[in-house]
């Protein structure tokens, strides 16, 4: 049986993007549906060279509900110093809140947008394309 496969369009801006601060964020990253890491780690999935990000900054935490082909996916604060904002919404360290199709996320001067496109047959559970882009 063919697993199906969820798409995650992240599109990314700082005013200092053309510094390299995105360099080390792959175009295109095939991922599993464990944790997508956000940080300057060297564990990072998604890793900023930004002095404001942390090691570990967040994640994408990917589950499946019941009767759903398509994963859906929380965001989960883990850096203690940080704020971010998802839709408008402040989260603090270890607050979580599900995205939604369309999700906006700001932080350390990041602005990111995250599309979650419809599942379709496949072998892998995700699949994550990346664009640092003037938004």
């Amino acid at each position: 049986m063919e697993k199906s496969v969820t798409i995650l369009q992240i599109y990314l801006h700082h005013p200092q993007q053309d510094s390299g601060i995105f360099r080390d964020i792959p175009q295109c990253l095939h991922h599993d549906d464990t944790n997508l890491l956000f940080g300057r780690g060297h564990d990072a999935h998604l890793k900023f060279r930004l002095p404001g990000i942390s090691r570990q900054h967040m994640c994408l935490e990917p589950y499946l509900e019941k009767g759903n082909v398509s994963l859906g996916f929380c965001l989960k604060i883990l850096s203690k110093n940080s704020k971010v904002w998802v839709n408008g919404f402040s989260l603090k360290y270890l607050q979580q809140v599900p995205l939604t199709d369309v999700s906006q996320i700001m932080f350390a001067g990041i602005q990111m947008v995250i599309h979650i496109e419809a599942a379709f047959p496949g072998k892998s559970l995700l699949a994550t394309f990346i664009s640092a882009a003037h938004l």
